[in-house]
C-alpha cells in the first residue's frame, strides 16, 4: 500500500470516516453531560422527564412561623465626642495646644451671646463659651456667612477661625462651615 494510502488511514477507517465518528462521539458526550447537568433522568428531581411532564416539586408553602428576614438598619455614622472646656483661658490653651494661632489673646467678651468669649490677633480667631451643646450649635449657626470664615462647636464652646479645620478634630468639636 502506498504510504500516502496509509496516511488518510486511522485505526483501519478512511480518514474522513474516522473524523464523522470522532465528532460523533464528542457530541453524544455533550448530550449526556448536559442530561446529568439538567437533570434530565427520572427522579433527579430537576428538568424535563422523558414523557415529557416535570419532576420538580412545587415550591413549598411558607408556614405562619416563617417571617421574612428583617431589612438591615443602616448605622449612622458615629457622632464625635465633644469636648468641655472649664474657663475661656483653658479653651484657648487647648486651641493654641492643637496647632492654632493666638498672638495678642484678649478676653474682653466681645460676643454679647456667649457666657464668655475673646478674640486673638485682633479678631483672627474668636473663642467663645456657652453653657452647652445646644446652645453651642445655636451660637454656631448664628455666625454670618459672609465671614469667610469656618467654624465649629464643641460641648460649650464655638470658634470662629481660618484654622478651625486643622484644630477641630484635636479639641474634639464638630467643623459647621469650612
Amino acid at each position: 500500500m502506498p504510504r500516502a494510502a496509509r496516511a488518510r488511514r486511522i485505526l483501519g477507517l478512511p480518514l474522513a470516516a474516522f473524523v464523522l465518528g470522532l465528532v460523533g462521539v464528542l457530541a453524544l458526550m455533550g448530550v449526556a453531560i448536559a442530561a446529568v447537568t439538567l437533570g434530565w433522568f427520572v427522579g433527579s428531581g430537576g428538568g424535563p422527564h422523558p414523557t415529557g411532564t416535570s419532576t420538580v416539586s412545587p415550591a413549598p408553602s411558607p408556614s405562619p412561623t416563617d417571617s421574612p428576614s428583617p431589612t438591615p438598619t443602616p448605622t449612622p455614622a458615629p457622632t464625635p465626642e465633644l469636648s468641655h472646656f472649664a474657663t475661656l483661658d483653658d479653651f484657648k490653651n487647648a486651641y493654641v495646644a492643637a496647632g492654632g494661632r493666638c498672638d495678642n489673646w484678649d478676653p474682653s467678651n466681645p460676643v454679647a451671646a456667649a457666657l464668655a468669649s475673646g478674640t486673638c490677633t485682633a479678631g483672627y480667631s474668636v473663642l467663645m463659651l456657652t453653657e452647652n451643646a445646644a446652645d453651642a450649635r445655636t451660637l454656631a449657626a448664628s455666625i454670618p456667612d459672609d465671614t469667610g470664615d469656618q467654624v465649629s462647636y464643641g460641648d460649650n464652646w464655638v470658634l470662629n477661625a481660618v484654622d478651625s479645620p486643622q484644630v477641630v478634630a484635636t479639641l474634639g468639636g464638630v467643623l459647621v462651615r469650612n
